[in-house]
């Protein structure tokens, strides 16, 4: 009898096989499929054949041998109708970071008539979620998750599944803090840039607060100004993310002190500027080795506005309690050092406001 190879028309997707079916199989006939209507090589023998992976139509043939060894006047044709997988699909960016212990939603786009699927794995495996917008659970560590578009028409799958990894995002490194330049009056820090960083901030009292850097929100370095000769400041640094939870941890305390021109003898400046901003508002006569001193200034008519013994107090630009006008201004201390010796100084200062 002829041969009656699948009832229905045989489809299936690329990427996959097809079984090819003798529905009318007699017995003592052997049955054997080809890939070309006469001639070639049998395929597969038997009643079921399993096609290797297929990608595009194809036609197959089968014939019926009798035990005396007689085929089919002519082959059976069956065509495998191959239908293609949908695009892969197209996953946003959007919510891929996260802080840990929170979820997040991943979104993927595909073509027309197609469902997504969400799963665990790049194969295989079972689908998470059916939909557009998928929930991750609670997130402690980075992971990935891929996303496959299916045929609604056809069930066949895309070739490759998406893939879009949610990252949890953890602290910054900490900045490393250097001394790059000090001068009479200020230390100046630099810092690293730190990968991901959005800005910096600096402390000058050991974190308990924070200002951003001289130099800026985005700057690397950072200028401590208003001090006195060998004067030390100390500072810390941390590095901002776009999310909270990247702060860094502070950097190492680092000290800066400011130069001492003369070494261990004194240091008078030339212009100080008394207007209660808190920086340079005092003139002191500055040495690391002073054991006593007399101390006094003048103004340009030789009047004294100032006296002292105290080699910690200094002059604050007032005589007699009234600020006095800007202008050049005449200085006399007699230092005596540590080691006895005796050190005159004499000189003019600006008074600025």
């Amino acid at each position: 009898p002829p041969v009656i190879a699948n009832d229905v028309p045989v489809t299936t997707c690329a990427g996959t096989s097809a079984v090819l079916n003798v529905t009318n199989a007699q017995p003592n006939f052997t049955y054997k499929f080809y890939t070309v209507a006469t001639g070639g090589t049998a395929a597969f023998t038997g009643t079921a054949y399993n096609t290797p992976v297929l990608n595009a139509n194809t036609t197959y043939y089968v014939e019926a041998i009798n035990e005396d060894g007689c085929p089919s006047a002519t082959r059976t044709q069956v065509i495998v109708t191959v239908n293609q997988g949908p695009a892969v699909p197209v996953a946003s960016t959007s919510g891929t970071e996260i802080c840990p212990n929170n979820t997040t939603t991943i979104t993927a786009t595909a073509e027309a008539g197609t469902t997504l699927k969400w799963y665990a794995n790049a194969t295989g495996g079972t689908a998470l979620f059916t939909g557009t917008s998928f929930v991750t659970p609670v997130l402690t560590n980075t992971t990935t998750y891929y996303v496959e578009a299916v045929s609604t028409a056809t069930s066949c799958v895309s070739a490759t599944r998406a893939a879009v990894t949610v990252k949890v995002l953890g602290p910054l490194p900490a900045p490393v803090v250097t001394v790059q330049t000090t001068t009479t009056s200020s230390v100046t820090f630099a810092y690293n840039s730190v990968p991901d960083a959005t800005g910096y901030e600096v402390s000058l009292d050991n974190g308990a607060t924070y200002i951003a850097p001289s130099s800026g929100a985005n700057g690397l370095t950072h200028t401590v100004g208003g001090l006195n000769p060998n004067q030390s400041v100390t500072i810390v640094v941390r590095a901002l993310g776009a999310s909270a939870c990247q702060l860094s941890a502070n950097s190492n305390a680092v000290t800066g002190t400011s130069s001492n021109p003369f070494g261990d003898g004194i240091f008078i400046p030339n212009a100080f500027t008394p207007n209660g901003d808190g920086n340079n508002d005092v003139l002191y006569v500055y040495g690391t080795n002073i054991k006593s001193i007399t101390f006094a200034v003048y103004d340009q008519w030789g009047e004294q506005q100032f006296r002292t013994t105290n080699k910690t107090a200094g002059w604050d630009g007032t005589y007699k309690g009234h600020a006095q006008p800007v202008g050049v201004y005449v200085y006399y201390a007699d230092v005596t050092l540590n080691s006895g010796q005796v050190v005159r100084k004499k000189g003019t200062v600006t008074l600025i406001r």
